[in-house]
């Protein structure tokens, strides 16, 4: 836990050998929200099972439907997008309602995923940790040893949860289990800590972790949460849920507002985008309409929700909408007409917005625009079929999509996710201890620092 770590074994068992918590109760408990001069949160809606982005902000021209390539159910040329950094994307009628919250995000196309495999797990596990085998996920990084909030953050849902390694103050809830919650701790006194059965727990906590064994540690981590649990249970007095308290933002946001948590994931897996079947390939068209509303209604209600009386939720919080990968654009052996999608790790989109990035901007791209376009051989290598478009290589000084033809894949050369998620940590003040990297010798993955402000 990061606040047992920061202090030294010896002193924190002294604290525990004196029976005195006079020092450890104030290191834990005496947090406020006013600490915090700029609060910064994030918020990331994932939609899971993997979203075909070419039905939003990464379609192809219809010529590639009609030459077998390119399935596209809305049968409608794709719209053009350009971005105040002269960035171009197509996109589809679903993302008309968008346009009016462009100037609210930026669209990163041809972000690479994990390149050896295409399961949804793995490539989750790599979206949230840089590991396709699990580990840290990023967001509770956010939360740094200076901040004071008691939690890292809320998950709608709770997904592989075993393969992360530092998801403890992270917590699944849903928007009825937390009306509940905050309802039943309104309804009895605020925990004491000098209560004298608070005093003993704590003390029992702090005597069984002096050993070096792990229910030593274990015991400590408890001490640290029983510690924490006056300011969180005080904090979440605090929370007003009004009747139309029906959506899960809405719970993010009163946690926001009153110091509880620094992050949010939402996890969207209710519509059914994995389209292998043909059925819901073909769906899509309705689908992806229900997506962008979903992205659409998140935008407006940070826009409109107030964090106090000088700003927005927007103004405080950064967001993001994405995918593990997107889909292939076609199956082998099937009509372009009647066709599902497989899986594509090689060329996904995101969405980012808010507080601390240039928004209303377009960056990187994929491949395959045409019939007649030429691929890299780094391409075909992995792809020799040609049945998935491919991310197109990025400049990362520069920002802009690259037009030479790599003959092997060197994700270096290419935005990765692992890219994206570096460049959260520095917006956040992140230490670089726990940036991602891209090779097996360390190298860090480089920041995209011209998507900051």
């Amino acid at each position: 836990m990061k606040h047992i770590n920061n202090l030294e074994r010896r002193d924190f068992l002294k604290l525990g050998a004196l029976g005195s918590l006079s020092y450890f109760v104030p290191s834990f408990l005496n947090f406020s929200l006013a600490q915090n001069a700029e609060p910064h949160f994030f918020l990331q809606l994932t939609v899971t099972a993997g979203f075909d982005w070419t039905y939003l902000f990464d379609s192809k021209p219809l010529e590639m439907t009609k030459n077998g390539l390119q399935s596209n159910y809305f049968a409608q040329e794709p719209i053009p997008w350009t971005g105040a950094n002269g960035g171009v994307c197509l996109t589809s009628p679903a993302a008309q309602p968008l346009k009016p919250y462009f100037q609210d995000f930026s669209v990163l196309n041809g972000v690479m995923m994990s390149t050896s495999f295409d399961g949804h797990i793995q490539n989750l596990q790599y979206l949230y940790t840089g590991n396709p085998f699990g580990g840290d996920v990023y967001t509770p990084h956010f939360n740094r040893a200076g901040d004071t909030y008691p939690l890292d953050g809320l998950q709608s849902g709770f997904k592989f949860a075993d393969a992360y390694t530092n998801f403890d103050a992270t917590i699944p809830l849903d928007v009825n289990s937390a009306k509940n919650l905050v309802s039943e701790l309104k309804k009895r006194p605020p925990m004491d800590p000098s209560d004298l059965r608070y005093r003993y727990l704590m003390s029992r906590f702090l005597a069984n972790g002096q050993g070096a064994g792990q229910f030593s540690q274990g015991s400590l981590n408890m001490a640290e949460a029983f510690g924490q649990s006056p300011n969180l249970v005080n904090k979440l007095r605090q929370v007003q849920f009004g009747e139309n308290t029906k959506e899960f933002v809405q719970v993010a946001s009163e946690f926001f507002k009153h110091g509880i948590i620094k992050s949010v994931i939402i996890e969207e897996g209710d519509l059914t985008i994995d389209t292998h079947d043909i059925v819901n390939a073909k769906a899509m068209v309705k689908t992806s309409v229900k997506i962008a509303d979903k992205i659409a209604k998140l935008i407006k209600h940070l826009k409109t929700t107030p964090f106090n009386d000088h700003k927005s939720l927007m103004d405080v919080t950064t967001f993001v909408v994405t995918s593990e990968f997107s889909r292939s654009m076609r199956q082998i052996r099937k009509p372009i007409d009647d066709t599902g999608t497989d899986h594509n790790q090689f060329s996904n989109t995101v969405l980012v917005g808010g507080k601390g990035i240039k928004t209303g901007c377009i960056f990187g791209a994929s491949d395959f625009n045409s019939s007649s376009e030429e691929l890299s051989k780094a391409h075909l290598s992995l792809d020799a079929l040609k049945l998935k478009a491919f991310a197109k290589p990025f400049d990362h000084r520069t920002m802009k999509v690259r037009q030479d033809l790599p003959e092997v894949l060197d994700v270096a050369d290419y935005m990765t996710y692992s890219h994206f998620a570096n460049t959260l940590f520095k917006l956040y003040g992140v230490s670089k201890d726990h940036y991602r990297t891209i090779d097996r010798n360390g190298t860090l993955a480089s920041t995209l620092d011209g998507l900051l402000t």
